[in-house]
């Protein structure tokens, strides 16, 4: 198609107008009074609907059909007013990708009348992407700005606010309209100006951000601590600081919770060093991770020495009940209480000391993470509770067993005899010991009692049980395996060692017994009995002369003689 040179002068005029259009794809176009193009300038960088370059039909064919209709009036509009226009709307082309068009016209004129039209179509497609890049990312950060509970600040750089968020009114009271064009200064805590000032720095300081806290004004007076990343702004080319960019979040609960955690960890403390007891933690391989300062009050152990060791490393006996029941429950995870054993402590060979502890298992979401509990030393009153049982169970002069404790091990034997064994039961009463007594004083008589029980604890095993009854009656349970003749030999050891002189007061003495002997489970097994036929054999072997032994047989129980004695 050839151009005239008016035609030439428009395409000038027209390129001149589209200079500044940047990245847009440029077509030039004049169109008769037929709408016929008769000038059609496409360069090919996108393809064009379908016989759009010969009519101005075929190119509005490409249009949207949301767009259409409105591009269809403002066109008429224009042409009957015979007036420029522009208007924008979207083309697909041959490849069926809509592109956004800015269309440009101007009326052509003839002398005296129309002659069509010149104009452009400009491709700004990527005007239009980035429009509305752009709303939306304002859209986003007005979003984010006034939904954000975080207060968000831009102040210039004599520190006046240039930009509030909504959030200022629900933190501090403030609407963003009365804050801006007020100075930062006005709504600080006068105590925290210089480490605001310290945080941002000199103007050629660094411009990292810097944290820090502060007080701020509420509108109703009080104070609202904030945790703040403040940030300089510069002037790219020069440097110049050009204001701040502030973060901030009310911290005031956080803080709050901060000290109302040290004021419990201080009162921890304080009650952990009143207490009589002391208080340790454990992960989940039982070793020790925290034990309290009680520990070295209570038994001069200092709590680093535990750190990394477990419980077991300090008892010393691990078959104790207590520390049985212990164990026990931290293997089965389950909380225990008052579990009570003794310990020994590093640096104190041959001390034992006990201790009462309780625990209970440590869950974090459902996941064993160790022990916590409290121990307490209860040594005292551990002695004192076995000073009593021993006071409640022994002789007071001899030390030996009472009939109390005699009768529970007698009763103990015969519910658990091993391999069907026997057991001795020994009756033995002094012979005239009256005479001491008389003679010599009752001290003198202790004295006699306290070296027969001495004598007596010598002639038989560890094993075995001597005790006194009362006066000179003493009774020693005896395991005699499966041999009866067992006990015969005790019998003979026990008047052999009794018949030894005693050197009393000058005096020498020659101690003697009768011995009266039942055995368990032949004569019986409930321990009154046993005694009774125990009994029953002594008084037998003082009518025979006395200074021996006799085995209880049923005869010597008979009307005439009932099985007790009156007179040893």
């Amino acid at each position: 198609m050839n151009m005239g040179v008016a035609s030439e002068r428009f395409a000038f005029d027209m390129e001149n107008h589209l200079q500044d259009i940047a990245g847009g794809s440029v077509i030039l176009w004049e169109l008769d009074d037929g709408d016929r193009f008769i000038f059609f300038d496409h360069d090919g960088a996108w393809p064009l609907p379908e016989g759009s370059d010969a009519t101005l039909s075929g190119w509005t064919a490409g249009i949207h059909p949301d767009d259409a209709a409105q591009v269809a009036q403002l066109r008429r509009q224009a042409r009957q007013a015979n007036r420029r226009f522009q208007l924008d709307y979207r083309v697909a082309g041959s490849d069926g990708q809509y592109r956004h068009i800015r269309e440009t016209a101007a009326p052509r004129c003839r002398p005296g009348r129309p002659a069509g039209y010149a104009g452009a179509f400009t491709d700004i497609s990527e005007q239009v992407r980035s429009r509305a890049r752009l709303a939306w990312g304002e859209a986003e950060h007005r979003l984010l700005t006034q939904n954000v509970r975080d207060l968000i600040a831009y102040s210039d750089a004599d520190n006046i606010y240039q930009y509030v968020s909504p959030s200022h009114q629900e933190i501090l009271g403030y609407r963003p309209e009365e804050m801006v064009g007020t100075n930062v200064v006005d709504y600080l805590h006068p105590a925290d100006l210089a480490a605001m000032h310290a945080a941002r720095g000199s103007d050629g300081a660094d411009d990292r951000s810097a944290m820090y806290n502060m007080r701020v004004r509420h509108r109703e007076g009080h104070w609202v601590w904030l945790g703040i990343n403040s940030r300089t702004l510069r002037d790219a080319d020069s440097g110049r600081r050009t204001g701040f960019v502030a973060v901030g979040r009310d911290i005031t609960a956080q803080l709050e919770a901060q000290r109302e955690l040290a004021r419990r960890e201080q009162q921890f403390r304080s009650l952990t060093s009143l207490s009589s007891d002391w208080y340790w933690e454990t992960d989940a391989n039982g070793l020790f991770r925290f034990l309290s300062d009680g520990i070295q009050s209570r038994l001069g152990v200092e709590p680093r020495q535990l750190l990394g060791t477990k419980m077991e490393s300090c008892a010393l006996d691990t078959s104790e009940p207590g520390f049985l029941a212990c164990q026990s429950s931290v293997a089965a995870r389950r909380p225990f209480r008052d579990a009570v054993y003794s310990v020994g402590l590093e640096g104190y060979p041959g001390v034992v000391r006990y201790i009462r502890i309780s625990g209970e298992p440590i869950f974090e979401e459902g996941v064993f993470r160790g022990y916590r509990g409290a121990t307490r030393d209860v040594t005292r009153e551990v002695r004192n509770a076995k000073t009593l049982e021993h006071m409640a169970t022994h002789d007071s002069l001899t030390g030996l067993c009472n009939r109390t404790l005699l009768e529970t091990r007698l009763r103990q034997r015969a519910q658990d005899r091993r391999a069907n064994g026997m057991h001795a039961v020994l009756f033995i009463d002094l012979d005239r010991f009256k005479q001491v007594n008389d003679t010599l004083g009752h001290k003198a008589g202790d004295l006699l009692l306290a070296e027969i029980a001495r004598r007596l604890k010598q002639c038989v095993r560890p094993d075995d049980t001597v005790a006194r009854l009362g006066g000179d009656e003493f009774v020693i349970l005896a395991d005699c395996g499966q041999d009866i003749a067992a006990a015969s030999a005790i019998a003979g050891k026990l008047l052999a060692a009794l018949n030894a002189p005693f050197v009393l007061g000058g005096h020498s003495i020659r101690p003697s017994a009768s011995i009266g002997i039942s055995i368990c489970p032949q004569d019986g097994t409930h321990p009154e009995r046993l005694l009774q036929d125990a009994d029953c054999a002594l008084y037998r072997a003082k009518q025979d002369g006395r200074e021996c032994f006799r085995f209880y047989h049923p005869d010597m129980r008979n009307p005439a003689q009932p099985g007790t004695h009156a007179v040893h």
